[in-house]
């Protein structure tokens, strides 16, 4: 058994970014460490990358597979991990160099089934400082522990004590205790191709009993220049429809009742509808006719999938940008104002 095994969801990187991460992996200061790189069916380079640093260090397992999703990639490589701990790192990201061993340390002496750090956000040129989850290092008592696991949720509310970034809710900048991830049968969900890693922390920190937090900025997280430009998903209601439903399932198994996860519910409505907003009806590839997309916007405004969002849209508004709060408000009051209104918008 290693360490640590770093499981390397692989599609499409870029060149550059798939070798800093992969450098950046291989000069860990614990030396202790499998990398499994698993080429999720990238149609460039990518694979072959893979196999020239395969090819330099025994330490690296290299993983060709059909494209199946990031879901599926993450579980495969769960699966042919050998370490005692497990992280993931995107492919177009990378990890100080100690990070590994500081934070693999601390995971043994205190026994944890997840340790979780913090990062550094990089956009072009543009280098946000770090975002803590909470603003100090330990172990969770019992009430971090319940907003760890609405931050895998939602990222502000006004109950948190520290309301900065959603490293709570991504699956990279954290160690999973291997064996506590197969006696709970914690895998990503096939198939939900949107806010997968949020569901699959949920269920983790639900039954996690003991999580640290290491208030490091071991992580940089790197936002691509295609994550500025907001993609046309005319099935974007579909992808969203299975994470709505998980969180439903989720608050009706474990917290059915709850007023924080019934707001943490709305919330997440909100922000769905907005993805449907952005990506569909009012994206600028959009080829409906004004008059059918009032019509969906008319349909979707009666839709139960929705309804607690839009009717808690001012009690939840201190967890919502301005963009989102708008938007559903103006829907709340009339579709059709909010139809017409998004629309000029988007001129």
């Amino acid at each position: 058994m290693v360490s640590i095994s770093a499981v390397v969801p692989i599609y499409k990187t870029k060149e550059h970014l798939l070798r800093d991460c992969i450098v950046s992996l291989m000069r860990q200061t614990l030396k202790d460490i499998e990398i499994i790189l698993v080429d999720d069916g990238s149609p460039d380079i990518c694979g072959s990358i893979c196999d020239e640093y395969a090819a330099q260090d025994g330490r690296i397992q290299v993983i060709h597979k059909k494209n199946e999703g990031v879901s599926v990639a993450r579980n495969v490589g769960i699966e042919c991990s050998k370490g005692e701990y497990v992280t993931f790192v995107d492919a177009d990201d990378w990890i100080e160099q100690q990070a590994f061993e500081t934070a693999y340390k601390i995971a043994r002496e205190n026994k944890v089934d997840v340790l979780q750090w913090t990062y550094i956000w990089h956009r072009g040129r543009k280098t946000e400082n770090y975002n803590p989850v909470f603003l100090e290092s330990g172990l969770l008592n019992n009430n971090q522990l319940e907003e760890i696991r609405l931050k895998a949720i939602i990222d502000t509310h006004p109950s948190f004590s520290c309301n900065c970034g959603f490293a709570a809710g991504s699956p990279w900048a954290k160690l999973y205790n291997k064996e506590f991830l197969i006696q709970n049968n914690l895998r990503f969900v096939p198939g939900l191709t949107r806010s997968q890693d949020r569901i699959f922390n949920l269920f983790t920190y639900n039954v996690a009993k003991k999580i640290y937090y290491l208030n490091e900025p071991f992580y940089h997280y790197i936002a691509n220049d295609a994550s500025a430009v907001v993609s046309y998903r005319p099935n974007v209601e579909a992808i969203y429809d299975m994470y709505l439903k998980k969180i439903d399932e989720f608050i009706l198994r474990y917290k059915n009742g709850n007023g924080l996860y019934n707001e943490a519910r709305a919330i997440c409505q909100c922000y769905v509808l907005q993805q449907i907003f952005n990506q569909y009806l009012f994206n600028k590839k959009c080829e409906l006719k004004f008059r059918d997309k009032i019509k969906e916007v008319r349909r979707i405004a009666k839709d139960k999938r929705y309804a607690e969002g839009i009717s808690r849209v001012v009690s939840i508004r201190k967890s919502l940008t301005t963009k989102q709060y708008i938007g559903i408000y103006l829907l709340k009051l009339s579709p059709t104002v909010a139809a017409c209104c998004m629309q000029c918008r988007n001129k």
